[in-house]
């Protein structure tokens, strides 16, 4: 598995595009994007990028410093859970989230109203769901009680005058317009009400700005940043921020002032949380008829692991490893029939065992998988003992 510099490298031709969401580049196999101050740039990693010059004739790697304009349009996710290979006897209304990591923030319910809490027009689960797994909606918002006292990520400060509201399952504070929604332990926030201020115990900070597929580090003490999702650190701590309409933060010394069009979802945590809170607030959940635990248990690391569709037969997502040298490995409730890697640079095959498999993520790759399922008896009787 190679890198994407690697890719580019062997193939010169570069497809140019009009900035979008970086999941929706990969998906469409686009190996470059345009930038307005750059003849081409590939999707490289680690910080380095190769620009065409003169046409395609000349290249020339190097450092590349972007601006702190880094938003592209995200393309909204609509996940509706299906009946397992095998299909249901007895298919009931669930939810699942197609997520590879475990929320840290509500996320987004259709077909669910009066029964779990309304804010801001919209459906939200108050419980943390774990990938690809069926929950009943009682389940998924259930509540476990709000919490006294007031909203913090340490060390960073939301102020004063946040008064603890009533949500079933949700930890809600509201101060004015503004209203704050988290899962009761996470200590992570969903903002609604279109700004939020926090008082920093640093003078200078370092931030990470999502860019196509790595993140761009700046370390200064004023600046103006537009991203989709950025991650503010100092000595003390660091602690991520990420909107799918885009957010605009200005991070000046001891205070950081964020406004979006949409939601502001943040939490204590460097770029990989940051990355991971853009896709919580573009995911969409929907319910479905199934039956049974889901389709198996999903766990990834230093990736954002996302499935896109599933057809009864097999699953398909994408990937991207924004930080460092990633993993994801996929356990399911059937066994596994082909696991098939497409990279910008071709196709692959992962070797599978049974009901698992493990798939690498280097440093600044992207792709898609598409797991392949089995049937049978050994369906039947993972469904048994579960």
């Amino acid at each position: 598995m190679r890198r994407l510099g690697d890719a580019a490298r062997s193939n010169p031709v570069w497809a140019a595009t009009t900035p979008r969401s970086a999941l929706a580049l990969w998906l469409a196999g686009v190996t470059s994007i345009s930038h307005p101050s750059l003849p081409s740039v590939d999707l490289g990693c680690c910080g380095r990028r190769l620009v065409k010059v003169n046409n395609g004739g000349l290249y020339s790697e190097g450092e590349w410093r972007p601006n702190t304009r880094q938003v592209y349009s995200v393309e909204k996710l609509l996940w509706k859970p299906s009946p397992p290979p095998g299909g249901c006897k007895e298919p009931e209304p669930v939810v699942s989230s197609p997520l590879g990591w475990v929320n840290l923030t509500p996320l987004e319910l259709r077909d669910s109203e009066g029964e779990c809490p309304t804010l801001g027009g919209a459906t939200f689960a108050s419980a943390r769901l774990e990938p690809l797994v069926n929950y009943r909606v009682s389940t998924a918002c259930a509540s476990t009680g709000g919490r006294g006292g007031k909203p913090g990520i340490r060390p960073y400060s939301l102020g004063a005058g946040w008064e603890p509201a009533h949500a079933a399952g949700l930890e809600i504070f509201k101060r004015d317009e503004t209203l704050l929604a988290g899962i009761p332990g996470t200590g992570a926030y969903m903002v609604l009400g279109g700004e939020i201020s926090l008082s920093s115990p640093h003078y200078e900070h370092t931030i990470s700005i999502l860019g196509p597929g790595t993140f761009y580090t700046v370390r200064t003490a004023d600046a103006e940043v537009e991203a989709l999702a950025i991650a503010v650190a100092g000595p003390l701590g660091s602690i991520s921020l990420a909107s799918a309409s885009g957010l605009l933060a200005r991070v000046t010394p001891g205070r950081i002032d964020v406004f979006s069009e949409g939601r502001i979802r943040l939490a204590s945590g460097g770029p990989l949380t940051a990355a991971r809170l853009l896709h919580e607030d573009a995911a969409t959940l929907s319910l479905g008829e199934s039956c049974g635990r889901g389709l198996g248990h999903v766990r990834s690391h230093n990736a954002v692991f996302i499935v896109g569709d599933y057809n009864g037969k097999s699953l398909e997502a994408a990937w991207y490893s924004p930080v460092a040298d990633g993993l994801v490995e996929v356990r399911a409730y059937a066994p596994l029939k082909s696991v098939i890697i497409e990279e910008p640079e071709g196709l692959s095959e992962i070797p599978v065992s049974a009901d698992l498999v493990r798939i690498p993520m280097p440093f600044g790759s992207c792709g898609k998988v598409r797991i392949g399922f089995g049937g049978g008896l050994f369906l039947r009787l993972r469904r048994r003992r579960g």
